[in-house]
């Protein structure tokens, strides 16, 4: 007998919806479907359920050899290896409780992975192949002299862009890009900053603010929740205004606050997530939202 049919999945979630957990709303009524904030640019602010927010419909879905859509292969992986390993760190790091080495290398891939598995990383492929694309068949075309050749080489070049943006290639550079990041992220020095009273952290669909990895003065900020955020860097530094309140965990002052959430919005695509609504995030996301 043949076992059930399993069933295909269409809401992809960008930002896993456990990471979510740690901005839901503080006024919340019903623990078990907690809420957040979404701000867009240009719109009141929304609030949904965690399992309605960040996703988009088929967003890891590619073709097949056989021309099947698969629609499940990344999310379940995704899942699997990246998310439900990294849980009980986000727990630990939620109660400001410090992670062993190997908790640390698993989330180094957790944050790398929330890099490659954004909007802006499957535009930046689209774009990619699109100007591949494009000069390959330029340099073709100025190569052959026949008709029916340039027509040729036009249709090969349509078909393997077609290929590149909706076959499995993103998807796949979802994982082996975050395994690259992940190795560098790792060596850095980390440390984690916990938010004063009433100044909580936001997120966003890009929730990783970086420079350039590997480069000397390269940072990656990434909140965790409301109340504490990855700081990492090659340089080893703490600020003087920083109160040291357990092992690589600092209480920060407002100012470094107001930084991480200039960086966070600054880079955001197009939603931003806060366990509060308020009219100064409102004008802060219309006037920096995808500024960098």
């Amino acid at each position: 007998m043949k076992g059930k049919r399993e069933q295909n999945k269409h809401k992809h979630h960008k930002q896993p919806q456990f990471y979510l957990k740690g901005f839901v709303a503080e006024d919340e009524e019903h623990p078990n479907t907690p809420s957040l904030w979404i701000y867009k640019r240009g719109e009141i602010p929304k609030r949904k359920g965690i399992s309605n927010a960040a996703f988009t419909k088929d967003f890891y879905a590619f073709k097949e050899n056989d021309g099947s859509i698969n629609f499940n292969k990344y999310e379940d992986l995704l899942m699997r290896d990246f998310e439900q390993p990294t849980n009980s760190i986000l727990e630990k790091l939620r109660r400001f409780e410090m992670i062993d080495e190997a908790e640390k290398e698993i989330f180094s891939r957790y944050v790398a992975s929330m890099i490659t598995r954004s909007d802006w990383a499957k535009n930046i492929h689209f774009k990619t192949v699109e100007e591949i694309a494009s000069s390959t068949n330029e340099k073709y075309q100025e190569t052959f002299k026949k008709e029916e050749n340039k027509i040729k080489i036009n249709e090969i070049i349509i078909n393997a862009k077609e290929n590149l943006k909706h076959g499995e290639f993103f998807p796949k550079s979802i994982i082996s890009m975050a395994e690259k990041a992940s190795g560098i992220i790792k060596k850095m020095n980390w440390r984690f900053l916990v938010a004063p009273d009433n100044m909580p952290f936001l997120t966003s669909d890009k929730p990783v603010f970086y420079t350039k990895l590997d480069e000397k003065g390269s940072e990656v900020i990434f909140p965790i929740s409301s109340k504490v955020m990855l700081s990492a860097s090659w340089i080893d530094f703490t600020n003087k205004y920083w109160k040291k309140v357990g092992n690589a965990f600092w209480k920060v002052n407002d100012q470094t606050v107001e930084t991480e959430r200039k960086c966070i919005v600054s880079v955001a695509i197009k939603e931003v997530y806060f366990s509060e609504k308020v009219d100064w995030l409102v004008k802060f996301v219309n006037n920096r939202i995808g500024s960098l």
